[in-house]
């Protein structure tokens, strides 16, 4: 799971709220790296959530209730913006 508590900075606690929770360290730290890292979002906009009901579910038992936010775009940054000041 990939929280970004602010999705504008690329890069991670303690400099910025964005934590990854996985169970697959070498894949999240080679996605972060890669992708994720490298990529500041632009004119954010306000959350907002959108539910699936059990009906609407895969399994067709699970609710789902994401919260999204907007951006129409993004652009390559640098990890070293985040060094420790």
């Amino acid at each position: 799971m990939l929280v970004l508590g602010e999705p504008d900075q690329p890069c991670g606690w303690p400099q910025a709220r964005n934590i990854c929770i996985t169970d697959n360290q070498a894949l999240a730290r080679y996605l972060i790296d890669a992708f994720v890292a490298n990529m500041a979002w632009q004119d954010i906009g306000a959350p907002f959530a959108v539910e699936a009901r059990q009906d609407q579910s895969s399994t067709g038992t699970h609710e789902m209730v994401s919260i999204f936010l907007h951006s129409p775009g993004c652009r390559c940054g640098s990890p070293s913006r985040c060094a420790a000041s």
